[in-house]
């Protein structure tokens, strides 16, 4: 019954944010993230740190954001949710590439390539790639963008 009351929280949370009513749903995420984390449900839990992260980072707190994401990742390493924890390591890789952190950026877009090709999620590897070349076109590295880029084009036609 709790993972249900959990969820309906979580998504009441997710409606809000969508419909533009922030205030109303930092509360709702905050009681989904509470529930989720006394039903123990590892997979929930990142989900719902994840979309957390990503409600911070629209309304400009990067801070707190990045420390969410790093909380999904950790939760995600813990579930064994290895396509979540690909995808927390590339959001995690734009933060910090924000922030100017960009050698910790570039081994979490590593990171998430890695993983992706581990598990053979083809679609999500090329969205990667396609990241990766963003992250080096702002750095002026436009041979290896450009490279990136062929890359995650030619998985992506696959998929």
């Amino acid at each position: 019954m709790r993972t249900a009351e959990a969820m309906g929280v979580f998504n009441m949370a997710a409606f809000l944010h969508m419909s533009g009513d922030l205030g109303a749903a930092r509360g709702y995420y905050d009681e989904a993230l509470k529930l989720m984390g006394e039903v123990g449900n590892l997979r929930n839990e990142a989900i719902a740190l994840s979309n957390m992260s990503t409600f911070q980072r629209s309304l400009g707190d990067l801070a707190a954001a990045e420390e969410l994401c790093k909380r999904a990742l950790d939760v995600c390493r813990r579930a064994g949710h290895k396509r979540f924890e690909a995808i927390n390591n590339s959001n995690l890789a734009g933060m910090l590439h924000e922030r100017g952190l960009n050698d910790e950026a570039l081994w979490h877009h590593r990171e998430a390539i890695r993983i992706q090709r581990e598990i053979g999620d083809t679609r999500h590897e090329g969205l990667s790639l396609g990241n990766l070349a963003g992250f080096f076109h702002d750095l002026g590295q436009l041979g290896r963008a450009q490279a990136a880029y062929a890359d995650g084009l030619l998985l992506l036609d696959q998929s």
